[in-house]
């Protein structure tokens, strides 16, 4: 019997893998999802990389996005926030990460059960504050305020 293997460190050169990513050329439609990644020590994760999945009027769709060297990431959401199904699915990758870490990211605080099933202040991290440009969407990886993540 085969044993899978461990998983294995993506290490320094993590960014340097992803450079042929260009910014996407903005697009009329949606909104935008804003945000930063950090370390516990409010440190920014300038090499992540943060990815959307969400469906809108019956349709999957995905967007990508590099975090500069402040750790800030900028999604386009190619569809109106009405139109959106929460939650939007939310992939962390970044160096030192074992596997990609998941959350989900909600547009208002009526939420499905797992939503509801948190702790206030723990419930407060999976919801996203409207901007005037669309949302703002922290991703804190660890500590006294780290984002709640999903097992999967």
């Amino acid at each position: 019997m085969m044993l899978p293997t461990p998983s294995q460190t993506v290490g320094p050169f993590f960014s340097f893998g992803l450079a042929w990513m260009v910014p996407q050329e903005p697009v009329d439609t949606g909104f935008v999802v804003e945000g930063v990644v950090v370390d516990k020590n409010a440190d920014p994760v300038g090499d992540a990389l943060v990815e959307a999945l969400w469906v809108a009027n019956g349709q999957a769709a995905f967007a990508r996005s590099l975090c500069e060297p402040t750790g800030r990431y900028h999604l386009r959401i190619t569809a109106s926030g009405n139109e959106v199904a929460s939650p939007i699915l939310v992939s962390v990758f970044a160096r030192g990460l074992l596997q990609r870490l998941v959350t989900a990211m909600y547009l208002t605080d009526i939420g499905d059960e797992l939503l509801c099933s948190l702790d206030p202040l723990r419930r407060q991290t999976l919801i996203a504050k409207p901007t005037p440009t669309g949302y703002a969407f922290d991703v804190i990886l660890s500590g006294e305020s780290e984002t709640v993540f999903l097992a999967w």
